[in-house]
């Protein structure tokens, strides 16, 4: 049985770190960013589809890189993904909080509970950022994002790359003993 392009289920039972790490990466390309890819050459409005498949990674790669389930600490997990893939310089902390639980509710929640996000997002391929998020100065309340689904999927590629190399390193013990305890949880 296949368990991605490349591999088949007998590489998963070898328990092996590198083995696990090649198939994760084999899997997460092959039926996540590289269809992401072939949809966006093939149609003009595949911008939800590469969102979906975007945000999607966003909590995923919470759970590798913490090493633990994100069971009832979904919003949490997402929060701090989003901080670590998207670094935003901001001078108040708890707005930036706020700005992302906000993009967790519009953008995440929105896409996975009701198939499309909700009225404060607003996508096109013509903005300049991945995200953009813009807050009422007086009340500090978000009122739009801003997304742009090509560099979004570009920002995830990216920051997935940068993972995998860095759990390649053997030097990286803390990073490699989270990703094996998330790996064994996908097997539970």
């Amino acid at each position: 049985m296949r368990i991605s392009r490349h591999y088949s289920d007998h590489h998963v039972n070898e328990d092996i770190f590198e083995m696990c790490l090649v198939v994760y990466e084999d899997q997460t390309r092959g039926w996540f960013h590289d269809q992401a890819r072939i949809l966006e050459k093939a149609s003009d409005h595949a911008g939800f589809v590469l969102l979906l498949i975007a945000v999607s990674y966003i909590e995923s790669y919470a759970v590798f890189w913490k090493g633990k389930d994100s069971r009832n600490r979904s919003q949490e997990f997402f929060r701090d993904a989003f901080k670590d893939i998207f670094p935003i310089e901001a001078g108040n902390s708890a707005i930036l909080d706020k700005a992302i639980n906000e993009i967790y509710h519009q953008v995440r929640c929105g896409l996975f509970h009701v198939g499309v996000t909700r009225g404060k997002v607003i996508l096109s391929g013509e903005f300049d950022h991945a995200v953009g998020i813009g807050v009422n100065n007086e009340t500090k309340e978000v009122v739009r994002i801003s997304i742009n689904p090509h560099k979004i999927l570009d920002t995830i590629e990216e920051h997935f790359s940068s993972y995998v190399m860095r759990l390649r390193n053997p030097d990286e013990e803390e990073l490699r003993t989270n990703f094996n305890r998330a790996w064994n949880l996908r097997l539970e």
